[in-house]
């Protein structure tokens, strides 16, 4: 549930003013399955860390590039990191990042943008969208003491979100304990702080999706709903051990409960073409940059088909080594 500043999106919902019944066995045995699967995967510790040094065969070539994945909310037990992350980190001239949420002034001016952008349009419903499970998701949503008079107005991939995070939060997942702000909160200051997107760029990502795939997108989370700790949890053991594929693993279940055209769709937007706009940024700075990058990104953008380390390895004149655990 690698999903871009998750930690942004709860903040902003949070500063929000206050049918027919789905077949709940239906939901409870998909859930079943999703749980009997997440037992299945195997986290192998490799011996190294899920860290990347990147640099070019190339003499000409003078930048050089650390990849390491992240989640974007975390736990204090989760700390310190391997030694060998920190030491990549203190030796990089430059923290970059997928966006700098932590700016100053970045959540209160993306404030007024949340709102407007994930407000459905005039005369349309939460409810009138997925009717089948609009009960489901009113019980759900009264778990967390929020009321469907205030979800009915938003659009499902903002419903969808929050049921995620409010999750990880009840079950002491922090944004503040996430990896890429706490890398934030030590370089401010004392290094230069690079964008490979924006806030505003990852808002648009989500109210650009067609109105199908938000839907879907929502009825996923009703399936995962439950599931999210124990997700997280995997996931980072996953990337303790430098095991990419149990990661590629977990994200394969996490999107299970959409059909195919719109898991596709899915992931091309989140996934698949921000990679592609990331790699190319890595690679130019390889080429034609100076000094050296340390770069943090949601850890479902690094392993896989077309994830980062794949789009990378395409380029023949990179060098790309993970790094031992110290």
């Amino acid at each position: 549930m690698p999903i871009p500043q998750r930690a942004l999106l709860l903040v902003l919902l949070l500063l929000l003013p206050g049918s027919a019944f789905a077949d709940a066995s239906e939901a409870q045995t998909r859930r079943d399955a999703l749980r009997a699967a997440l037992a299945t995967v195997q986290v192998q510790d490799t011996g190294e860390v899920f860290l990347w040094k990147i640099t070019s065969k190339r003499a000409r070539h003078k930048g050089t590039a650390w990849l390491f994945g992240s989640v974007h909310l975390g736990l204090p037990e989760m700390y310190p990191l391997n030694p060998a992350i920190d030491a990549a980190f203190e030796g990089s001239d430059a923290l970059v990042v997928e966006a700098d949420i932590s700016a100053p002034g970045v959540q209160a001016s993306a404030g007024a943008k949340m709102l407007a952008l994930s407000r459905l349009d005039e005369g349309q419903t939460l409810e009138s969208l997925v009717p089948e499970r609009a009960a489901e998701l009113k019980d759900v949503l009264a778990g967390y003491m929020v009321p469907m008079v205030v979800a009915n107005t938003m659009k499902p991939f903002m419903i969808s979100m929050m049921l995620s995070l409010l999750e990880l939060q009840w079950a002491g997942w922090d944004p503040a304990w996430g990896i890429d702000r706490q890398f934030l909160d030590r370089a401010r200051g004392t290094k230069e702080i690079v964008e490979l997107e924006s806030v505003e760029m990852q808002l648009r990502i989500f109210t650009d999706l067609d109105m199908d795939v938000q839907v879907a997108m929502l009825e996923a989370s009703l399936d995962f709903h439950g599931l999210a700790d124990q997700w997280t949890r995997l996931a980072w053991s996953a990337i303790e051990a430098g095991d990419s594929k149990a990661l590629v693993m977990l994200a394969e279940l996490e999107g299970g409960g959409m059909d195919d055209a719109a898991l596709e769709a899915f992931n091309d937007t989140l996934l698949g073409d921000r990679n592609v706009g990331m790699a190319k940024l890595v690679i130019e700075h390889v080429k034609k940059g100076k000094g050296t990058w340390f770069v943090v990104v949601g850890a479902l953008h690094v392993p896989g088909e077309d994830g980062l380390l794949d789009l990378l390895d395409d380029q023949r004149f990179l060098v790309i080594e993970q790094q031992p655990r110290q």
